[in-house]
């Protein structure tokens, strides 16, 4: 594949920044997003047979402070890979409603993308970074526009 050390275990641990907040049953009931987690997951599980690593979806609200209610969550994942000098492909998938805009960067070699707006059915978007030379590390950063209710994952390839 690569001939460095990428492996599956790259940035499946999905770093949110934040502790898992205490759920009670009538938050839960506000983010429920398990419809849409499915959804977006299934669109993942068709790009698996060419992905070197995968984040599997995730919601873009946590629950708030406040009884019921909700907060948007950034999604920012990273790790310290070396990458191969090559051209990639990351297949960014939302299930669900609402816009998400992202960042990803394999080194300093970055691309920002507006992604398509959510549906129910979910969406599939691509972006692509050239990376002329070795380069270690990944970034992915996922920030959902306000009123989101979505779940977003996304997978890497090789090109």
């Amino acid at each position: 594949m690569l001939g460095v050390a990428v492996s599956a275990a790259v940035l499946l641990a999905g770093c949110t920044e934040a502790a898992a907040p205490d759920v009670s049953s009538s938050q839960a009931e506000v983010i429920d997003l398990s419809h849409e987690i499915d959804a977006a997951d299934a669109l993942l599980d068709a790009q698996a047979a060419s992905s070197l690593a995968a984040a599997h979806a995730r919601p873009t609200i946590v629950p708030g402070d406040e009884a019921g209610s909700t907060v948007t969550q950034v999604i920012r994942d990273g790790d310290e890979s070396e990458w191969a000098a090559g051209r990639y492909r990351i297949t960014a998938v939302c299930a669900g409603e609402g816009t998400v805009a992202g960042t990803f960067a394999v080194g300093s070699h970055a691309e920002v993308s507006a992604l398509t707006a959510c549906t129910a059915s979910g969406t599939v978007d691509h972006v692509e970074i050239e990376v002329p030379e070795t380069s270690t590390g990944f970034t992915a950063t996922l920030v959902p526009g306000g009123g989101s209710r979505a779940a977003i994952g996304y997978s890497i390839a090789r090109m």
